[in-house]
């Protein structure tokens, strides 16, 4: 029993820090992803869930700057996004342009 309080803490260490305040604004995202699907994926220090290839969570303000820097975290591991969504609208094909370069 007792070697099992290490794994606990390391996994409550491991947990992203931010967690999602009610009225935090989301985001959503279409992902191709570079090997396989994933069943959630960390987007600036925020867990976000994923169903296939769509996964959502919140982000730190809907502004054109945070859209493009969550988009872009999304692409760190070579994975291209799609498309990527706010309350605000969509990334247009230049912003997700910008958001995939250096991607897979």
């Amino acid at each position: 029993m007792h070697h099992r309080l290490p794994l606990l803490l390391l996994a409550t260490l491991a947990a992203p820090s931010a967690q999602a305040a009610p009225g935090d604004p989301t985001g959503s995202a279409t992902i191709e992803w570079s090997y396989r699907p994933q069943r959630h994926i960390i987007v600036r220090d925020r867990l976000w869930p994923c169903r296939e290839d769509v996964c959502s969570g919140t982000i730190a303000s809907d502004t054109p700057a945070e859209r493009l820097r969550a988009c872009r975290a999304i692409t760190r591991r070579g994975d291209r996004v799609l498309t990527f969504e706010t309350a605000s609208g969509r990334l247009d094909e230049a912003e997700l342009a910008a958001c995939n370069r250096g991607a897979g």
